[in-house]
């Protein structure tokens, strides 16, 4: 009688379990359901923001070129200063198969109305800052046209090159004093 009622409580007892087991397991797959669907959300939601944003950072404007021994530090979406101010950015870079030099695309604000002599010149925004092109109007009374290319441009100085010059300047300076 009593391993009956034994009996009768195990199943009792493992009826429970599974139903417990089987409700936990339903309520994880929503849960996992639930958490799956919000990071899809979420992922959506920062694409479309992300592509937003990117379409606000393209100016209308016009396209001017610009040619340079070394680019080093400037990607596409570089900015483009007059003065300090942003007035367009690097919209591509490639290579001329001519000159061998990098050929810069510039997308300059319709508004900003440039003189032939206009100096570019890589610039950076400290020892650890990045790298911006940073345009110097002339004074020419004629402006450039739509795809035009400015022909006057300094190119990025290389804080190594600069170094390198300098010890071996020093080193070249010692040996001549000595000997």
């Amino acid at each position: 009688m009593f391993s009956n009622i034994f009996n009768f409580i195990g199943v009792s007892c493992y009826i429970e379990w599974v139903i417990l087991i089987d409700f936990n397991m339903e309520n994880s797959r929503a849960f996992e359901s639930l958490i799956g669907f919000a990071v899809i959300v979420i992922t959506a939601l920062f694409a479309a923001y992300a592509f937003n944003y990117s379409k606000l950072n393209q100016e209308d404007g016009y396209i001017l070129y610009a040619k340079f021994d070394n680019i080093s530090g400037i990607d596409e979406g570089s900015e483009v200063r007059l003065g300090g101010i942003k007035i367009g950015s690097v919209v591509d870079i490639s290579l001329d198969s001519e000159s061998y030099l990098a050929k810069v695309a510039i997308s300059v604000k319709n508004n900003v109305k440039l003189p032939k002599d206009t100096v570019v010149k890589i610039d950076s925004e400290g020892l650890l800052g990045g790298k911006y092109l940073n345009l110097d109007p002339g004074s020419d009374e004629e402006f450039l046209k739509p795809g035009e290319e400015i022909t006057r441009t300094q190119s990025s100085l290389s804080l190594e090159s600069l170094i390198g010059k300098f010890l071996l300047s020093t080193n070249g300076s010692e040996k001549k004093a000595g000997g």
